[in-house]
């Protein structure tokens, strides 16, 4: 079968790099098929340069050491890193379904060394996997490598799909009708139909018995019925499978040998595990049924059994069903579904067992007996298969035994008082009739006789009158008899002289139809050419067409890349005006420097510039926080920063106890000691979380307390968010998340089991933090939280944005490393170093068809990035470096009440505020 890597290009730069590195990372598509035939791919290429290349293939589950000493052959010892001698011509292909197997030190040491050895190395990982992987030091050669010869498997597109089949089937002459072609092509758009489906609906065409006898074939509208469609091939060639089976190996049970592979996992899927050959002959039994039986499952018609790495422990290779069928083979479906029924009885009457030992429990049910005939009347039932959900076969079959026996005692009681009951009954009625019976019998003797003489004499009338007829009817039949003979006779000689015109009619049409095929196979020679001649001229005319077309196109390009290598140029005088604008600045003529900037910015921005553009907002922010920017100089340091529910309303904490509110330019300051946090209620009152465990509701144009909140449990934070359509308080607590109404009165609580610090709203449901974890999380039940997500982060996380782009979040964590994490995906976009030290706060505006992300932290910087779609996975986004002159670290930041500007709280004394927008350099 053609591989459909074979001709791709990024493929064929991955080769170049891995023969180069010596080392590939190859991510797996869940489609098993397209995995296979790329690293067969791989190993074709590699078999081209190297003479004798030796492959090694297996899975690593713990210490790869363990599986290079049992699967090679090749070591001497586990110690691994004692070997010194050179492997050369040899290619490992190495296997890691977890991640942390690979983060292992002893295992990536082992990696390093069989790179020193002059192995070469393919390393497998799920898909999922990617952002799991680390290298321990930054400075390892395995980042610089992984980064250069790294790989996803690329899915095909339509175009290769059906590219891959039609050069499949005529690679095998075999030839496709344009009206089927367009037909494949419809059903292959079909987002549910995979790259496997079509690799065995090949499988299944070249299979077909139609082809023993023909060299040459085309699928048209009257031959297609012969192979289905492409998304039944897999169910297709499963039954196709049983038939040969059915056929070849008498009385043979192959679904005792799948019910044993399979396996239920604990969320009820049914999955297949690996066994090895000599555990499951064993199972059979008959030896020569079951190798026969192994080598059509394993050959490459079907490929439903599928052979992994050598079994250490075992000696043998092992074995699995091939998960696509598991999928799509519907007979492996009811097999599957027999499995998940029968293991959850066995799980249910092995529980109940336990507990009739343990004196807590009773015998089975009637009901229950009868739903355990299930095991009995199943041909799987036995130590073996059993094996897999327990290791106590005996308890579970004698406590259904010893169920059933006692439900058969209490029945034979039952059916004894029964008979008694039947007995005494009859006994009184055969009394009663006993006269009755006797005289009735009389009666129906004398009777019978009258009728059997009355009956007798009518029968010897009518037996008179049949005799005569039948006399006169035998006289008829006799002279018939003799015409029929005459006539049979000239028959005869008429079907003789029908038969020898017959056999000359039948040389006759042999020979026209041989005549027939010949014109016809003439004819289609001549249409043949004659086609030939049209497309030429065609083609001659199309290229004549073309040539003008290319023509007009190349006068049009010219203008446009002049258009555009004008408006380049402007853009570039932009950018060097706003270097000038920074020299500008060096010399002390701020005023003159934001002009240049702010002319550099508009010239940019009319000639298609990138309005995000570095080195010009760079320039204006420099200009703007020198003559501009509003800042607040408190003195102390600034702790905490709240945004109000209005215009012109927020309220800061700092480090001498002071809070201070701003309420349309007129400002509130109130002392208050052990303050931890704070958040606006309204816009005349803040909820005061006072340390340890305390809430209080504050109006702050009175001074005065309204409500208290007070619990024993430690109170770790407040959130203000939308519950019920109406604004709440999250409180977090130890052991309980509680919310409360605008008056401080509880409506709500949860366990906090999962340790939130923090919540906000996310579509219907909230998104929370806990430590390096942040979850999707549903509250509509009481008591309990309704993890919907979960997603994993190396260190702890110290801040995240709201929601953008729709499932994308920007993420802050401790380490100073910043994300823009795929919520939907579960995989990271983005991942930077972008602070020295702890990230405080991530925010997202939308500004001129952008998202703008802004991130402070503890380094004293701000930065801000700016992209969307797809340019932050192509790395196309802007980013400013640093914006900030605060002259220490930055605790907090909020975005205002119009989500415009930034406020900046800092250990420097002051409250800062940054346009995000760069249209608001415009007014100053």
């Amino acid at each position: 079968m053609i591989n459909p890597f074979s001709s791709n290009k990024i493929i064929n730069l991955f080769f170049k790099s891995f023969t180069k590195n010596r080392i590939g990372f190859v991510l797996n598509t869940n489609d098993e098929t397209l995995n296979k035939l790329f690293i067969n791919n791989l190993k074709e290429k590699l078999n081209g340069e190297i003479n004798e290349l030796k492959e090694y293939d297996f899975f690593v589950y713990g210490g790869i050491d363990d599986e290079l000493y049992f699967n090679t052959k090749i070591f001497n010892s586990k110690n691994i890193l004692d070997h010194r001698k050179s492997i050369h011509n040899s290619l490992f292909l190495i296997q890691f379904e977890d991640p942390e197997i690979f983060n292992d030190q002893n295992n990536s040491k082992i990696i390093q060394h069989l790179l020193d050895l002059n192995t070469y190395l393919i390393i497998q990982f799920p898909s999922n996997c990617a952002h799991q992987l680390h290298f321990g030091n930054s400075q390892n050669d395995f980042i610089k490598k992984y980064i250069s010869s790294s790989i996803n498997v690329p899915d095909l597109s339509i175009d290769e799909k059906i590219k891959f089949l039609t050069d499949d089937l005529e690679d095998s002459k075999i030839t496709v009708n344009e009206s089927i072609y367009s037909n494949y092509l419809s059903q292959l758009e079909n987002k549910n139909i995979s790259f496997s489906d079509l690799y065995y609906f090949l499988k299944n065409i070249k299979q077909h018995k139609i082809f023993n006898s023909l060299n040459e074939f085309e699928i048209n509208q009257n031959t297609n019925v012969f192979f289905g469609e492409i998304k039944n091939s897999i169910n297709s060639l499963g039954e196709k499978f049983h038939n040969e089976i059915t056929d070849s190996l008498d009385d043979f049970d192959y679904k005792r040998i799948f019910r044993y592979l399979l396996i239920k996992e604990e969320n009820q899927i049914i999955s297949s595990q690996k066994v090895s050959i000599n555990e499951l002959e064993k199972y059979c039994g008959d030896n020569k049924q079951f190798n026969k039986f192994i080598k059509i499952a394993t050959s490459s018609n079907y490929e439903i059994l599928v052979f992994h790495e050598h079994d250490e422990w075992e000696g043998d290779n092992l074995i699995s069903i091939n998960i696509e069928f598991i999928e799509k083979w519907k007979k492996l479906r009811i097999i599957c579904n027999d499995e998940r029924i029968e293991s959850n009885l066995v799980d249910k009457i092995f529980n109940l067992a336990i507990q009739y030992n343990s004196g807590k429990g009773d015998l089975l049910s009637e009901e229950q007996v009868i739903e355990s005939n299930i095991l009995f009347e199943s041909n799987s039932f036995d130590e073996f298969w059993i094996s897999k959900y327990s290791n106590d076969f005996n308890l579970i079959k004698g406590f259904i035994l010893k169920s059933k026996e006692f439900r058969s005692k209490i029945q034979e009681s039952n059916e004894r008082k029964r008979i008694l009951k039947l007995k005494k009954a009859r006994r009184n009625i055969i009394v009663l009739s006993t006269g009755f019976v006797v005289s009735m019998i009389c009666v129906l003797f004398a009777f019978a006789e009258y009728q059997a003489a009355t009956a007798a004499k009518i029968d010897a009338e009518n037996s008179k009158k049949e005799a005569l007829i039948y006399a006169e009817e035998a006289k008829k039949s006799e002279n018939l008899a003799e015409k029929s003979r005459i006539e049979a006779i000239s028959l005869a000689k008429i079907a003789q002289e029908n038969l020898t015109i017959a056999k000359e009619n039948e040389n006759k049409a042999i020979e026209m139809t041989q005549k027939a095929f010949e014109e016809s196979k003439r004819a289609r020679g001549l249409a043949l050419i004659a086609k030939q001649n049209s497309l030429i001229a065609q083609s001659k005319s199309k290229i004549a067409e073309d040539a003008l077309v290319l023509a007009k196109n190349n006068e049009d390009d010219a203008l446009y890349q002049k258009n555009l290598a004008n408006k380049k140029i402007v853009q570039q005088i932009a950018r060097n005006d706003a270097i000038l604008a920074q020299q500008e600045y060096l010399n002390g003529n701020f005023l003159k420097g934001y002009r240049i900037a702010k002319n550099a910015y508009k010239q940019n921005k009319i000639n298609a510039g990138n309005i995000f553009d570095k080195d010009i907002l760079a320039s204006l922010y420099k200009g703007f926080n020198s003559l501009y920017q509003d800042k607040l100089v408190v003195g102390n340091q600034v702790k905490k920063i709240q945004i109000g529910s209005k215009p012109k309303l927020y309220a800061f904490y700092s480090l001498d106890d002071s809070l201070s509110i701003f309420n349309d330019d007129k400002l509130i300051k109130i002392k208050v000691k052990k303050l931890k946090s704070f958040t606006f209620c309204d816009e005349d009152n803040l909820i005061v979380h006072k340390s340890p465990n305390f809430l209080h509701k504050l109006d702050f144009n009175k001074g005065s307390v309204l409500n208290e909140f007070n619990r024993e449990d430690k109170i770790i934070s407040v959130n203000k968010l939308k519950f019920n359509n109406s604004d709440h308080f999250f409180v977090f607590c130890d052991s309980k998340v509680f919310v409360l109404d605008q008056n401080l009165k509880e409506v709500g609580q949860w366990n906090n089991s999962l340790k939130i610090n923090s919540l906000d709203n996310y579509k219907d449901h909230f998104i929370c933090i806990s430590d390096s974890k942040i979850f999707i999380i549903d509250l509509t039940e009481k008591n309990e939280i309704n993890i919907l997500r979960e997603y994993n982060f190396q260190d702890n996380i110290s801040s995240i944005s709201s929601v953008f782009e729709r499932n994308k979040i920007a993420i802050g964590l401790a380490d100073g490393n910043f994300s823009i994490f795929d919520l939907k995906k579960n995989n990271p976009i983005l991942l930077n170093k972008t602070h020295k030290t702890k990230i405080t706060g991530c925010h997202v505006i939308q500004a001129n068809g952008k998202s703008v992300v802004v991130t402070t932290g503890m380094d004293s910087q701000i930065k801000i990035f700016s992209g969307s779609g797809n340019d932050w996975i192509d790395k196309k986004f802007s980013q400013i470096d640093n914006v900030s002159n605060h002259t220490s670290w930055i605790n907090d930041s909020k975005l205002d009440y119009y989500n415009k500007n930034l406020l900046t709280a800092s250990a420097d004394g002051t409250v800062r505020f940054w346009p995000l927008d760069p249209e608001t350099f415009l007014n100053y």
